[in-house]
């Protein structure tokens, strides 16, 4: 995911991770959503994520993340 979207970052300024299908989110997907953060503002960009919903929702809030990243209810509200 993480080599997927550094990739998607080049062309674009700003990249949309779909999280609607996701039931769980360990540490290694927090890290690297915090390091495709970086390069995207580093960039002059954004990551987005949209449809964290349960337990991706509770662990990006128990983490603070939820007020570093930008999250939208789904990918629509996301490309606007």
């Amino acid at each position: 995911m993480q080599e997927e979207a550094l990739a998607a970052l080049a062309p674009h300024t700003r990249v949309i991770l779909d999280f609607a299908q996701t039931t769980f989110l360990a540490s290694a997907g927090m890290a690297a959503m915090i390091l495709l953060n970086r390069r995207a503002q580093a960039a002059g960009g954004e990551l987005r994520m949209a449809g964290c919903a349960g337990d991706v929702l509770r662990t990006l809030k128990l983490t603070r993340l939820d007020a570093a990243l930008a999250l939208f209810a789904d990918v629509d509200a996301a490309r606007k």
